[in-house]
């Protein structure tokens, strides 16, 4: 995690961490399973079996890649299909080491444009099903995030978002590696403003800006480390927010192209790229202050907010963490155990998950 401590430097003194950091809560797949999104595993599959014509070559890379260890889910495909997008590009980023990785020459690495096209497919693909714009779905989204909250701002005192309007609705701060849009959807549903790093500069480009959050102190401050549905790059190369995604035809808004900017472990640039680099700063700082951590739903998979757990337990001796997740015995076997890392089991869903009585 080199390019974090070089980032910590850059940002001296005008970083400063919002709220009291009781408790932070980390959210993956899991989370979002309630709500008709599939987990990455799911999604995987959709995917294999939506591109039947590419079937073959998926299943080459994922025999490739299991071999040596890794999962064999959509992330990883992403990565393989964008190495050979721009495989000289994502050698120099990877750096001399990688030479020596096989008996690939230069002459070898020419760019696969069928590997381009179909990651930009996946991308889109994942883009439209993880946008959540369903009113029934919103409604679920409301009762069990809205008693999630309500519960965890009680059995922590939390300040809340907007005290005297009925919504118990906890000024929190939560990291997150799902792409969808289910807390936003909250958060517009229930009047509760929402802190996501991006402020409009002028009207249709947005801008990432770290000092966003400890100026939100009233918000709930929702970290995406692995990237976002609601922003999308344009056509012109500026970031703008969509309130709707169409379910055919291209990505546009306003007229223009638009692009997904997700980020997945193994992506040559994923903790040197704006703003992965900043959020995963801000996640370690906040570990290192946090008297509870709250892990819902999430696999482990992501081996940068592993290493940067394992730091956070080293130096933080007093965080309590809490993974709730049917299989979180497991979970914590096979991903924490072996780092050293202490965690106490929830073993249910988040739909049935209670803070007020399931945690210690």
């Amino acid at each position: 995690m080199q390019n974090i401590e070089e980032f910590r430097y850059c940002l001296g003194d005008y970083l400063v961490l919002s709220g009291n950091l009781k408790i932070i809560v980390v959210l993956g797949a899991g989370a979002s399973r309630a709500f008709s999104l599939p987990d990455m595993r799911s999604l995987t599959n959709e995917i294999v079996e939506k591109y039947r014509p590419f079937r073959q070559t998926l299943s080459r890379i994922r025999a490739s890649v299991t071999s040596f260890g890794f999962d064999d889910d959509v992330e990883s495909l992403l990565s393989v299909l964008e190495f050979w997008s721009n495989p000289k590009s994502s050698l120099l980023e990877a750096g001399p080491f990688a030479s020596t990785l096989g008996n690939l020459r230069p002459v070898d690495l020419k760019i696969r444009k069928d590997f381009k096209k179909l990651a930009f497919e996946i991308k889109n693909y994942i883009v439209r099903r993880c946008f959540v714009n369903d009113l029934p779905v919103i409604t679920k989204i409301e009762s069990v995030y809205g008693r999630f909250f309500r519960e965890t701002a009680q059995k922590f005192n939390l300040p809340l978002c907007n005290p005297g309007h009925g919504q118990e609705t906890p000024s929190l701060d939560i990291f997150t590696t799902n792409y969808d849009n289910v807390i936003e959807e909250y958060c517009r549903s229930k009047g509760a403003q929402v802190c996501d790093g991006f402020k409009e500069t002028f009207r249709g480009n947005y801008v990432f800006d770290v000092n966003s959050f400890p100026l939100a102190q009233t918000d709930i401050r929702l970290h995406k480390l692995h990237g976002t549905v609601t922003y999308l790059r344009l056509a012109n190369g500026q970031l703008d927010r969509t309130p709707i995604i169409p379910q055919t035809g291209p990505l546009k808004i306003g007229g223009q192209l638009a692009f997904p900017e997700l980020i997945y472990p193994g992506t040559h640039n994923y903790i040197s790229k704006e703003p992965q680099l900043e959020l995963l700063f801000l996640f370690k700082q906040a570990l290192q202050r946090a008297e509870v951590v709250l892990i819902i739903g999430y696999s482990f998979r992501d081996p940068n907010i592993v290493e940067i757990l394992r730091c956070a337990v080293n130096r933080n001796k007093s965080m309590r963490i809490y993974v709730v997740s049917p299989s979180a015995k497991n979970v914590i076997r096979q991903k924490l155990t072996p780092q050293r890392i202490t965690a106490v089991p929830v073993g249910k869903t988040f739909e049935r998950f209670a803070p007020g009585t399931d945690l210690g």
